[in-house]
């Protein structure tokens, strides 16, 4: 199996589930979680690894951007302090 196969069947369990999850009103990351299990189970996908550049041009900007779309000012103006210190990291002060 190759690693186009992996990421067509990751995309559409992702679809379904988050069908799946707005249909039955129950939370999307618990059923994303399930998923994502369901698919370490199968023996198919084992032995197989993405490669981080597909995660890194795939995945992640597809996630920036609806986070991006869904974040509140206001919660970014609340956190501001904390959002900054988890992206930049408290520098460490040699003795």
């Amino acid at each position: 199996m190759t690693g186009l196969e992996l990421i067509v069947v990751v995309a559409a369990t992702v679809l379904l589930m988050t069908w799946a999850a707005r249909r039955l009103r129950l939370s999307e990351p618990l059923l994303l979680l399930i998923g994502g299990i369901l698919i370490g189970l199968m023996p198919r996908f084992h032995n197989l690894h993405l490669p981080p550049d597909v995660v890194l041009l795939l995945f992640l900007p597809a996630l920036l951007y609806w986070e991006s779309l869904t974040t509140s000012l206001r919660e970014i103006k609340n956190n501001f302090r904390s959002i900054a210190l988890q992206a930049t990291g408290p520098g460490r002060r040699s003795a």
